[in-house]
């Protein structure tokens, strides 16, 4: 069994003035505020996409980021391999369907080492997130894969007593899931907001992220809508950001985040 614990390396001077950059760059993002929890997702789509949103979505991407955890169970690491092949699958249910979605789908592979274990290895990953969004694509569909996502996601959304996450510090407690995938996704999350792209997030964790990140700056996650799965529970924290609720398949990530898009794009 997993325990919540705090496992990173203490920061250098250089690595603790880039997260104070970082925290910096959070807190400096502008930008309307999200729209309602309970917003439709096709109402959001037509808001984020504004005059464009008659026109097709030329270049969507499906990013996905795949990691481990240092103290994964041995469960948790068969379902990731699971997932990862089923992914890789040429003719698989995810690929056929972004054949179908004209989407481009990107797998991340931030393995070895997929645990961002210390402070310089987290900033590394968030910055490769960060650096994955490219121009010319005009909307992005994203999740991360990892072991262990349960224990964090309890742990951003402060669901547990013992490592309660701190609303104040965001990306420390980010740094401190040790998910070089969860740091990913939140860089990727970052770059869109700059960029002013909107972004469909999938699967719980990502909640966790967002969640996380709207403590902070609510701008920061004002271009995001999250498909969660439809028996996803999330306790006593409100939803910050429209949501889409979809039966996700745990063995094919991203899967939820293309039908969403199929369903925001079909003629209403």
């Amino acid at each position: 069994m997993m325990t919540a614990h705090n496992n990173t390396v203490p920061a250098s001077s250089d690595d603790a003035r880039q997260l104070d950059d970082l925290r910096a760059l959070i807190a400096h993002i502008t930008g309307p505020a999200p729209m309602a929890p309970g917003t439709p997702a096709r109402d959001w789509f037509v808001a984020q996409r504004g005059v464009r949103a008659k026109m097709p979505v030329l270049h969507p991407r499906l990013s996905i980021f795949a990691g481990a955890r240092d103290n994964a169970d041995r469960a948790d690491l068969v379902r990731l391999n699971i997932a990862t092949a089923n992914i890789n699958m040429m003719d698989g249910p995810l690929t056929s369907l972004c054949r179908m979605a004209n989407t481009d789908l990107r797998l991340y592979d931030l393995s070895p080492g997929g645990s961002a274990r210390d402070t310089a290895s987290f900033l590394r990953a968030c910055a490769y997130g960060m650096v994955a969004v490219e121009t010319g694509v005009d909307l992005w569909l994203a999740t991360a894969l990892g072991a262990g996502h349960a224990l964090a996601t309890k742990h951003l959304l402060g669901n547990t007593a013992t490592d309660p996450a701190d609303p104040a510090n965001p990306i420390d407690a980010l740094l401190m899931t040790s998910s070089s995938e969860i740091a990913a996704l939140t860089g990727l999350t970052l770059a869109c907001a700059l960029a002013q792209k909107p972004l469909v997030l999938e699967g719980a964790v990502a909640h966790a992220i967002v969640q996380t990140l709207a403590r902070a700056n609510p701008a920061a996650i004002a271009h995001v809508l999250l498909v969660l799965d439809t028996a996803y529970d999330a306790g006593m924290t409100p939803l910050p950001c429209p949501t889409l609720r979809l039966k996700l398949d745990p063995d094919v990530p991203g899967l939820g985040a293309v039908t969403s898009l199929q369903k925001m794009t079909a003629a209403p």
